[in-house]
């Protein structure tokens, strides 16, 4: 087995914290890399000190968890301790280390994965070294194509395109697309959707989301990701207030207006009134003369 068949880090991601920790691949790679081995069986005949030594010495820098444990018990005892090691005690540390790899596959976030670990955890300890030693690969590979295809149905445009291409291509394809290219795709569509939000674009507020999204596109990914999931909310807010207090002092400037209107009209008819009544007094001095 190498590391390259299992992604050593996922970002997490995006809609499902994104559905996958990285600390579980970590845990993964880490443990792969030391329990899963091609080891010599360890035989039943007597071994030269020396090559018993030389072999502790070995699985202490390489082995698993349990071997290395039992590796530096076996370096720190007597030479009839190095020889247990050897014909026995390593033997039950690598069943321990393996059944041990076989139980964190079971605990990775797919369903085929985790059914494929459990049935070799069921059955004798040939069926789980086969399964740690190259049986998990096409439970593995099935589980790839349902996470690709979760990471389709939530993407954007290029990423959906490049899911696509992943799942019509080989397993390296999905491999790569969901170790790399799902982050640069999703990169893509971030750039798309912050684009939107400028002036002039279809997802626009207002001037204050237009400078932050400029900023946001001038920042890093990790600036980017962060204005769509909070930022834009704030700019929006603030556009929204923006305008509520522009509709207000234009109520208060055409109330305003009205205002005035009304006090020219009422001075007028006012002036109208007084005028009346002079014409009225003069007409009726006319008359009595």
């Amino acid at each position: 087995m190498t590391a390259r068949s299992i992604h050593a880090v996922r970002r997490p991601s995006r809609q499902l914290s994104r559905w996958l920790a990285g600390t579980v691949f970590f845990v993964v790679l880490a443990l792969f890399a030391t329990l899963l081995q091609t080891r010599t069986p360890a035989v039943a005949a007597e071994v030269d000190p020396v090559e018993a030594r030389a072999l502790v010495v070995a699985d202490l820098m390489s082995g698993g968890p349990s071997v290395r444990r039992a590796a530096e018990t076996a370096l720190t005892g007597s030479d009839a301790d190095l020889q247990a090691y050897a014909q026995s005690e390593r033997s039950a540390a690598q069943a321990a280390d393996e059944r041990a790899a076989a139980q964190v596959l079971a605990g990775m976030d797919g369903p085929a994965m985790r059914n494929a670990a459990l049935t070799a955890l069921d059955k004798s300890q040939g069926d789980v070294r086969n399964f740690v030693n190259g049986g998990w690969q096409s439970a593995f590979a099935a589980d790839e194509r349902v996470r690709t295809y979760r990471v389709l149905e939530a993407g954007g445009p290029t990423t959906k395109a490049a899911a696509q291409k992943a799942l019509d291509g080989t397993a390296e394809d999905l491999n790569h697309f969901l170790s790399a290219g799902r982050e640069d795709a999703a990169y893509a569509d971030d750039r798309i959707a912050v684009t939107r939000m400028l002036t002039g674009g279809a997802n626009n507020s207002g001037p204050v989301l237009d400078a932050a999204a400029q900023q946001a596109l001038s920042g890093s990914k990790e600036e980017l990701r962060e204005f769509l999931v909070t930022g834009q909310f704030v700019a929006r807010a603030r556009d929204a207030e923006l305008a509520s207090i522009k509709s207000l002092t234009e109520q208060a400037r055409q109330a305003g207006e009205t205002t005035s209107r009304e006090s020219l009209a009422a001075a007028e008819a006012s002036a109208r009134a007084v005028n009346a009544a002079t014409e009225a007094k003069m007409a009726a001095e006319t008359a009595a003369a």
